[in-house]
């Protein structure tokens, strides 16, 4: 806490660095900013007007990333301004109308790309107060695919669980979503769909004799099925489906979902195992 003194009117000033938070993609996560300062005083008396609720704090929440310019200050992006309750797009203060001191920020649909550094600034008369948030967005389905898709904010991305050689991205060696940016939307890519549930059933069909890719769509006809997509061996997975034997799949790629991990069954974690070949391997 750092105190000034300019005439007869004590200054306060706040800084509060809080420890990592790690929220997983598309749910909503809860940035802490509590104004605490109290000030003594012409301070009090401008405090406790705007605790009453006469002068509301001024709350300003931004998103601060890259190196220090010549000036000693990193980039800035608005996230919120306010002096009243305020909903924005993704963003809320859902304990700002009972209480004027909590500019807690609410963010919902949480995206690979909202991952950064924010801060909290919270002005109330003279009083000041700044909290920093380091905001992590994860996934923890497991998933792992090295292909880039299309995605509803008009980005291209892909999921990258095991780093490996042809999709390391943006992001090196590191576990995470690889991001291509905003695209023009004439370029060509895959796409990702989501659907919350699975409609029908997945399951594993042996034959004595591997299949190709055709044949494996052909064998799959015969039983009044067809190949399933990347995306629904997941939601089966995440289901409970355990198969320790790969599979071709709609897209052309050979997969199989584990749930117990064991021996001969890929890594020890839990997840969808991914072999890359082409469609003139036999499986």
């Amino acid at each position: 806490m750092l105190s000034a003194s300019h005439g007869d009117t004590m200054v306060n000033m706040r800084r509060v660095t809080h420890q990592t938070i790690s929220e997983e993609l598309s749910n909503t996560v809860l940035l802490p900013c509590l104004f605490t300062l109290r000030s003594t005083g012409t301070g009090a008396g401008v405090g406790a007007r705007a605790n009453r609720g006469h002068e509301p704090p001024r709350i300003k929440w931004t998103k601060v990333w890259g190196q220090r310019g010549s000036d000693g200050l990193q980039k800035e992006q608005s996230v919120l301004v306010a002096k009243d309750n305020v909903v924005k797009g993704r963003v809320t203060l859902p304990g700002y109308h009972a209480n004027r001191y909590n500019a807690s920020l609410a963010l919902r649909g949480l995206r690979s790309s909202d991952s950064g550094l924010y801060r909290c600034e919270v002005v109330a008369g003279i009083n000041d107060e700044q909290d920093t948030v380091p905001l992590e967005a994860t996934f923890a389905d497991g998933y792992d695919n090295c292909d880039a898709g299309w995605l509803s904010d008009q980005s291209v991305r892909y999921p990258i669980q095991s780093p490996r050689p042809g999709c390391y991205g943006d992001r090196e060696d590191s576990p995470g979503v690889r991001n291509y940016g905003v695209r023009s939307p004439e370029e060509l890519f895959d796409v990702y769909c989501f659907a919350k549930q699975l409609q029908g059933d997945v399951f594993h069909s042996a034959l004595p004799d591997k299949l190709n890719l055709a044949t494996a769509s052909t064998h799959c006809h015969t039983l009044g099925a067809q190949l399933a997509t990347a995306g629904q061996l997941y939601l089966a997975w995440q289901a409970g489906l355990d198969q320790c034997d790969p599979g071709w799949l709609a897209d052309g790629s050979v997969r199989y979902p584990i749930n117990v991990p064991r021996r001969n069954c890929g890594s020890g974690e839990p997840g969808v195992r991914t072999v890359y070949g082409n469609p003139r391997m036999f499986m």
